[in-house]
């Protein structure tokens, strides 16, 4: 790989990546936008991971608040931010792990209803 096909790719961050898949790959992924749907223990892992591979932007949409039950598999919440929405409260940190990842929150309109989030 010579420094041309590196353009616009971070080789110390994406070292590891750029081992395995090459710049081109790399590429593509920076160009890409991802919506992550739900920020429990397993959503804030996928989110950590998609962020640190480098990609575009991730949207983060979970209307939940924070429970108790959050604190012991969601990392990026404390006991402060119980009743708070859980995507808010994380988004933060999760702008931290990669600079080059526009990291933001997708609010829900009032009244808008995701059955698919739903727990019962």
């Amino acid at each position: 790989m010579d420094n041309k096909e590196l353009k616009d790719v971070d080789e110390g961050l994406y070292s590891r990546q750029l081992y395995v898949y090459g710049a081109e790959a790399q590429r593509k992924m920076q160009q890409t936008n991802v919506l992550l749907v739900g920020l429990k223990g397993l959503g804030v892992e996928i989110a950590k991971n998609i962020i640190l591979s480098g990609v575009r932007s991730v949207g983060i949409l979970d209307p939940e608040t924070v429970k108790i039950s959050d604190l012991g598999s969601q990392f990026y919440l404390t006991p402060t931010d119980v009743g708070k929405p859980r995507a808010e409260c994380a988004i933060s940190q999760l702008k931290e792990l990669n600079k080059y990842v526009n990291v933001h929150h997708v609010p829900v309109k009032a009244g808008c209803r995701l059955p698919y989030l739903d727990e019962r």
